[in-house]
């Protein structure tokens, strides 16, 4: 048994390493475990949108996963609006 089981179950981390990772699928992921990969994308996207200037933005974001790049965009533009409204 390697470090992602626990008295023969997964963890959950590794349950949401294998989501990020792609090998499952997010609809075929629990419901907390999918619940905790939408707080990732959030983390991610927030980080995105610390850097100052559109360009430092980009770089950013072409640093993320490609296979979740989409989501994180998505989240970052609906934070970006979020935050200039208030």
């Amino acid at each position: 048994m390697t470090d992602a089981y626990d008295n023969g179950v997964r963890k959950p981390s590794a349950l949401l390493q294998d989501v990020i990772d792609g090998k499952t699928a997010l609809g075929d992921a629990d419901e907390a475990i999918q619940s905790w990969f939408r707080l990732w994308v959030y983390q991610r996207a927030d980080a995105v949108l610390q850097h100052r200037s559109s360009d430092d933005r980009r770089a950013a974001l072409s640093k993320e996963p490609a296979i979740h790049r989409e989501a994180i965009e998505a989240e970052a533009k609906r934070l970006f609006e979020m935050r200039r409204k208030s």
